[in-house]
C-alpha cells in the first residue's frame, strides 16, 4: 500500500519540476476518479493539481497521478478517523498569518508568465550544463575588494582561500564546490559563476552569506543532448528565476507604498554597543559585530528606538535583537556592512508589510486563503490522528534488536572498498599523455595538483579517499585487477577522462551488533509504524465507502498511451 508517509516524495517531485507548468487540456473534466464518503475528486481536479509536473513519459505521469489519488484518499480517511476519535484541529495565530502571507504572494506569482521551450533554450545558453567553481567567502567588503585586487596581480587563489575564507567546509579543498547545475546555490552567486570563462575570477559578489570571489574551473554537459533530456528542468529553473525577480519587484512596491526606511543613527547605536561589548571580552574575538549584542547593553529608552519605520508601524531594537538570536554567532550579520544589514532587515520586514497589504486588500476573506485555512485544519487533524496511531506501537527491546540482527546479518557489512588517487582531464589524449609521464617517473600527486580539472580532489594530490563500486564506478572496476601502487586508465567517467593510482584495498567484512544497533532500532520502529498505519487505513476503507477509477486516469494521460512493462512500443 502506498500511504501518506510517502507524501513528501510526491510533493518534492512536483516542486522540483513544478515551474514548467505544462498545459493540460482536461482541466475541466468532471468525470469522477475517486469517491470517498462525501468527497469527490474529478479528473479535472487531478489534472489541475499535477499540471506543474514535467513528466518524462506516460508511465511516470500515471504513477505520479496514482500516488496523488491514493494520498487524497488516505488524507480523507485520517481526517475522518480523527473526527471519530474526538480530536479537534488547532491553528495558532502564527500559522494563520503565514498562510495569509503565502497565499497572497502566490496570487501575485501566478501572474508570472510561463516559460516556453524557446525561453528555456535561451536560458540554457547562459546557465546550461554543469560548472565546477571555487569561492572565497569574506564578511567584509573592504577585505573582499583587497583580495580581488591581489588576485588581479597574480596571488594564488587556493592560498588566499586557506588564509581568509569564512567557509570552513571548503577551506581545505581550496574553496572548491565541485560540479553543480544552476539552481543549487543562491541566484546572485550562480548568476556570477555561470557567466565566467574558465580560469576567470568574479568581482566580489554579495549574498546573504557575505562577499564571494568566485573562480570557474570547468564546464561540462552543456550540449544539445543535455538540453533535450532536461528541457522540463530548465523551463522550471527559468520560471523560478522569473518568480524571484517578480518577488523582488513586489518588495520594492511594498517599500514605496508604505515609505519603508532604515534609521541609520539607530544602526550606528547598535554598532557602538557591539564595539563596547567586544572590548569587554564578553565573547570570543573575530565574530561579526551583531553577535556581540545583548539586551542588557541597552537602556529602556534605547530598546524602544526605531531601527525600521514604515507607515503605521516600526521595528525597534528589542524586536531586532529577537531576530538576531536565531543566528549562530559566526553567521550573524555585520552591523557595519550596510548592504548585508539591509538584506537582513528586509527579510524581517517584508512579511509584515505583505500581511499589512493583504489585510488592507481584504485578502483574509479571499476564497483561496479560506480554502488554504481549511486545508491546514485538515492537516492538523491528520497529524493528530497519525500521532495517535503511532502512540500504540510497542516499545522496541534489546531482544527485538538482537533477533533482527541474527535474522539479517548478511545486510550489515562494510563493502569492498579501495583507496585511489585520480587525475581528471577533458580528453582521452590528455589522459594518455599524463599516464605516460607517470610511467616515466613523474610524481602522480604533483600532476594531479597541476592538471586535474576535478579541483575538489586535485587540490589534495588527487586523493579520492576510500570508495566502493557505487562511487567512481569505472575507476573501481578498472582497478579491481591492479596491484597496490599500480596506475591505470584512462577511463571515462562523468564527462571527464580519469587516470588513477591504486593505493589500498579493503575486503568486505561484517559489522558487529554494537555498530548497527541504532540502525536496527530505526528499521524496527519504521516497520511497526508502517504496519500500524496500514492497518488503520484498511479498517477505515472498510468503514467508509470509497471507489477509485484509475483506469480513467490511465486512459487520459497527456503524455500519450500508457504501456505496461514489457509491452512493445512498436
Amino acid at each position: 500500500m502506498k500511504c501518506l508517509r510517502a507524501a513528501l516524495v510526491f510533493v518534492f517531485a512536483i516542486l522540483l519540476h513544478g515551474c514548467s507548468r505544462t498545459t493540460d487540456n482536461n482541466l475541466g473534466d468532471q468525470r469522477i476518479i475517486l469517491q470517498v464518503g462525501t468527497s469527490e475528486l474529478s479528473l479535472g481536479d487531478l489534472n489541475r493539481q499535477t499540471q506543474g509536473a514535467a513528466f518524462t513519459d506516460a508511465r511516470q505521469e500515471f504513477e505520479t497521478k496514482k500516488t496523488y489519488v491514493e494520498q487524497y484518499l488516505e488524507r480523507y480517511l485520517l481526517i475522518e478517523g480523527a473526527k471519530e476519535a474526538g480530536l479537534t484541529a488547532e491553528l495558532d495565530s502564527t500559522a494563520i498569518r503565514r498562510s495569509l502571507i503565502k497565499t497572497f504572494k502566490a496570487e501575485m506569482l501566478d501572474k508570472v508568465p510561463k516559460a516556453t521551450d524557446w525561453d528555456a533554450l535561451e536560458f540554457y545558453g547562459r546557465y546550461g550544463g554543469e560548472i565546477q567553481a571555487g569561492h572565497l567567502l569574506i564578511k567584509s567588503q573592504r577585505l573582499a575588494d583587497s583580495l580581488y585586487e591581489s588576485l588581479s596581480k597574480g596571488a594564488d587563489f587556493v592560498e588566499l582561500v586557506r588564509r581568509f575564507s569564512e567557509d570552513e567546509m571548503t577551506t581545505e579543498t581550496g574553496g572548491t564546490l565541485g560540479y553543480f547545475r544552476y539552481g543549487r546555490f543562491v541566484d546572485k552567486f550562480e548568476d556570477a559563476a555561470f557567466t565566467l570563462r574558465i580560469g576567470e575570477y568574479s568581482k566580489p559578489v554579495l549574498t546573504r552569506f557575505g562577499w564571494h570571489i568566485i573562480k570557474l574551473y570547468d564546464r561540462k554537459n552543456n550540449t544539445p543532448e543535455d538540453f533535450e533530456k532536461n528541457k522540463g528542468m530548465y523551463r522550471g529553473l527559468l520560471h523560478r528565476k522569473n518568480e524571484i525577480a517578480a518577488n523582488e519587484q513586489f518588495y520594492e512596491q511594498l517599500k514605496n507604498k508604505y515609505h519603508y526606511r532604515i534609521i541609520q543613527p539607530t544602526l550606528d547605536l547598535l554598532a557602538h554597543k557591539a564595539d563596547s561589548a567586544m572590548a569587554l571580552g564578553m565573547k570570543p574575538e573575530g565574530l561579526p559585530s551583531s553577535a556581540y549584542l545583548d539586551i542588557s547593553l541597552f537602556t529602556d529608552v534605547e530598546k524602544n528606538s526605531d531601527v525600521v519605520e514604515y507607515d503605521g508601524g516600526d521595528l525597534k531594537i528589542i524586536d531586532i535583537l529577537g531576530h538576531l538570536r536565531r543566528f549562530a554567532p559566526e553567521r550573524a550579520p555585520d552591523l557595519r556592512e550596510f548592504t548585508i544589514m539591509e538584506d537582513f532587515l528586509e527579510e524581517v520586514s517584508m512579511p509584515i508589510l505583505t500581511e499589512k497589504m493583504a489585510l488592507e486588500d481584504g485578502f483574509d476573506k479571499n476564497p483561496r486563503f479560506l480554502s488554504e485555512l481549511e486545508y491546514l485544519r485538515g492537516t492538523s487533524l491528520l497529524q493528530k490522528m497519525q500521532n495517535a496511531i503511532y502512540s500504540s506501537i510497542d516499545q522496541i527491546t534489546e531482544e527485538d534488536i538482537a533477533k533482527y540482527y541474527d535474522e539479517h546479518k548478511d545486510e550489515f557489512y562494510f563493502p569492498d572498498v579501495i583507496r585511489a588517487s585520480g587525475i581528471a582531464v577533458k580528453t582521452g589524449q590528455e589522459a594518455d599523455a599524463l599516464l605516460q609521464r607517470i610511467r616515466n617517473g613523474a610524481v602522480f600527486r604533483e600532476l594531479a595538483m597541476k592538471y586535474s580539472v576535478d579541483k575538489m580532489t586535485g587540490v589534495n594530490g588527487g586523493d579520492l579517499n576510500y570508495f566502493s563500486v557505487k562511487l567512481y564506478t569505472p575507476v573501481y572496476q578498472a582497478a579491481e585487477s591492479l596491484r597496490i601502487g599500480s596506475v591505470g586508465g584512462p577511463v571515462e567517467f562523468d564527462g571527464n577522462w580519469w587516470i588513477f593510482k591504486l593505493t589500498e584495498r579493503m575486503a568486505r567484512k561484517h559489522k558487529e551488533l554494537d555498530l548497527v544497533r541504532a540502525e536496527i532500532r530505526s528499521r524496527l520502529y519504521g516497520d511497526r509504524r508502517n504496519k500500524a498505519y496500514d492497518e488503520f487505513i484498511s479498517r477505515m476503507k472498510e468503514k467508509i465507502p470509497n471507489k477509485m477509477d484509475l483506469e480513467l486516469v490511465k486512459d487520459n494521460l497527456r503524455m500519450g498511451k500508457y504501456q505496461e512493462e514489457g509491452e512493445s512500443k512498436g
